[in-house]
């Protein structure tokens, strides 16, 4: 790590340009913390490599440039971040076509029905419903034993069968 004469060249860098790189960055990010991001990584940069950082007055045009190349890695980032994004949703759109829509009826039936179980219990029951895992799976996840899970499972449905039953409207 620079120190001595070194970290008095980035101090005076620093003191220096700081301003003026926030300045730059402000005008060709979107947010004030953009910015301040940009001009933390281009202070980074310099810090670690200060060995190349050009004396002055050069060292503003040097710290201009880095600047311009931690805005477009940003950019490139996002960019990756939004396309991943857009084909996750797409993904999740073709999921949720295929999906049954359930009677609303139904649904308020068993929401209410899970919510008389407890935390674990209505992990347990949701991981073996939902993800189809099996005892010895959901103790991995649990971090349980298989014993344990199973007994869960055990209470949980039972819980569920005695509230479904008893929350059946009458026909007549």
């Amino acid at each position: 790590m620079p120190s001595g004469p070194n970290e008095m060249k980035f101090r005076s860098a620093y003191e220096a340009h700081a301003r003026t790189l926030l300045g730059y960055a402000l005008r060709r990010t979107a947010t004030p913390a953009d910015a301040a991001d940009v001009v933390a990584d281009t202070m980074l940069t310099a810090w670690r490599r200060l060995d190349i950082v050009p004396d002055e007055p050069e060292t503003i045009l040097w710290l201009y440039g880095v600047a311009r190349k931690v805005i477009a890695n940003g950019d490139r980032t996002q960019r990756r971040q939004l396309r991943l994004t857009e084909k996750l949703r797409a993904q999740l759109d073709e999921v949720l076509e295929d999906l049954p829509m359930p009677d609303p009826a139904l649904a308020a039936q068993v929401a209410r029905a899970m919510e008389a179980l407890t935390a674990v219990e209505r992990e347990v029951l949701t991981l073996t419903a939902t993800e189809l895992l099996s005892p010895a799976e959901i103790a991995v996840v649990l971090d349980m034993k298989q014993n344990t899970v199973r007994t869960h499972l055990h209470r949980a449905r039972k819980k569920l069968r005695v509230a479904l039953a008893t929350d059946i409207p009458e026909r007549s």
